[in-house]
């Protein structure tokens, strides 16, 4: 199977997907990478709404059990020694730490470097002259 010719690089084979240099040159992303934002990308629309709206439906009923459940959950951390609540609180410090150094890092990668753009919009002639 290939995407469109020309412009879909796109190959399926016994082994799985992969990407052939073209005359528009290699995708910049590394291959596997490439071939699953490619195919999420061209799903249909609604299908990536309906996808959306799930995920915010999980992530609410998470919060809302959670949330009903809190005097238990802190009742339970309040009853674990010192050293691992140090150990827990620790732990969500780090992950909140990385959660917000991945987000800067990713708004700067897709506000600033060409190379967002890129990663989709296949332009190796047009971009070399820019």
């Amino acid at each position: 199977m290939t995407l469109l010719p020309g412009s879909g690089i796109l190959a399926v084979t016994g082994a799985g997907l992969f990407f052939q240099e073209t005359a528009v040159g290699r995708p910049p992303l590394p291959g596997g990478v490439a071939a699953v934002l490619r195919f999420l990308f061209n799903l249909p629309q609604w299908f990536q709404i309906v996808g959306f709206i799930v995920g915010i439906l999980v992530a609410i009923a998470a919060v809302v059990y959670t949330w009903r459940r809190r005097a238990a959950i802190i009742a339970w951390i309040g009853t674990r020694p010192r050293g691992i609540r140090i150990g827990l609180l620790a732990t969500a410090a780090v992950v909140l730490l990385f959660a917000t150094g991945f987000g800067a890092v990713s708004w700067n990668y897709m506000q600033h470097d060409n190379g967002f753009c890129t990663g989709c919009h296949i332009m190796t002639d047009p971009f070399q002259r820019f």
